[in-house]
C-alpha cells in the first residue's frame, strides 16, 4: 500500500473484501508501524478497552479472520495523514549536527535536540521559542526513531497545547512564556515546575508541585494544559490584575 491516495481497497473505487483486508494490513503496518501500535493511538485518542484486545482486533482483520469494519479504515485514513504529515516536516527539517554529536532541528516555535548514547540510542528533547521543554526518558534505538519521537510531540503541541503560548481571550489572562521542572524528589516520584507568566507588564512565577511525576507524552500535554489553566484561574490574584 504506498502513498497515494488513488491506492485501491481505501483511497480508490469499489474493492472486494479481499482487497480491502489486503489494504487495511499494508496500511497498518506502514503507517501505523503495526498492530500493537495502532492499538496505542486509538488508546491515547479514547479508546477505553485493554491493550490486547484492541490489539487483538486489528490484528483478526489484517489476517481476514473478520470483516475490516469502516470505523478501522477511518482510524487508519486519519493515521496514514497524520504519518504522511509527519514524513513532510522530516523532510523539510533542516537538521544540524554539532561537534559533540548533538543534532538540532527548527520545526515552527519548537527546537528538537537529538542527542547520542551509547549502543547507537539516541534521546529527544523538545524546546518550545518561550522555554518550555519537554523531553522523552525512553531512548530510542535509531535516530530516524528519535526524529519520529520529537515530531510527534512537535504534531500534539500545535494541535492541543496553543492555549500555554497565547494570551486567554480574558483580559485578565497572563501570557505563559517558561514551564520548566525545578525539582525532582525519585523517593515520592514527584516533582516540582516553575511556571513564568507575563502579565500586567510584569513578570510572575508560580511553583506547581505534581505527583506522579510526569514522564510520558500523553502525560506531559495534561499537564501543560492544566498549569495553563491553573495560572490563568489565579490571574486576578496577581499584581496588576484590574
Amino acid at each position: 500500500m504506498g502513498t497515494d491516495e488513488s491506492d485501491g481497497g481505501l483511497y480508490g473505487p469499489p474493492a472486494t473484501p479481499e482487497q480491502v483486508t489486503a489494504a487495511f494490513r499494508d496500511g497498518v503496518v506502514e503507517f501505523a508501524g503495526g498492530a500493537a501500535q495502532m492499538a496505542a493511538v486509538m488508546i491515547e485518542h479514547g479508546d477505553d478497552r485493554k491493550a490486547e484486545a484492541v490489539t487483538r482486533s486489528i490484528q483478526r482483520m489484517m489476517a481476514g479472520d473478520v470483516r475490516v469494519s469502516g470505523e478501522m479504515l477511518v482510524v487508519l485514513n486519519l493515521i496514514r495523514q497524520a504519518e504522511l504529515r509527519r514524513r513532510r516536516l522530516i523532510a523539510a527539517t533542516s537538521w544540524t549536527q554539532h561537534h559533540d554529536g548533538t543534532i538540532t532541528g527548527d520545526v515552527a516555535d519548537f527546537t528538537i535536540v537529538l542527542r547520542p548514547a551509547t549502543r547507537g540510542r539516541w534521546r529527544s528533547d523538545l524546546i518550545h521559542r518561550g522555554g518550555y521543554e519537554a523531553s522523552w526518558p525512553k531512548w530510542q534505538p535509531t535516530l530516524e526513531g528519535a526524529k519520529r519521537v520529537a515530531l510527534d510531540g512537535v504534531l500534539a503541541a500545535l494541535d492541543e497545547l496553543d492555549e500555554c503560548w497565547t494570551p486567554s481571550n480574558s483580559p485578565a489572562g497572563p501570557t505563559i512564556v517558561r514551564l520548566y521542572e525545578s525539582k525532582v524528589d525519585k523517593t515520592f516520584d514527584s516533582a516540582s515546575y516553575q511556571l513564568r507568566m507575563e502579565h500586567g507588564g510584569a513578570s510572575h512565577g508560580i511553583t506547581l508541585s505534581v505527583s506522579p511525576r510526569p514522564s510520558e507524552r500523553g502525560e506531559w500535554k495534561l499537564f501543560a494544559q492544566a498549569a495553563a489553566q491553573f495560572a490563568r484561574s489565579h490571574a486576578a490574584e496577581l499584581p496588576g490584575a484590574d
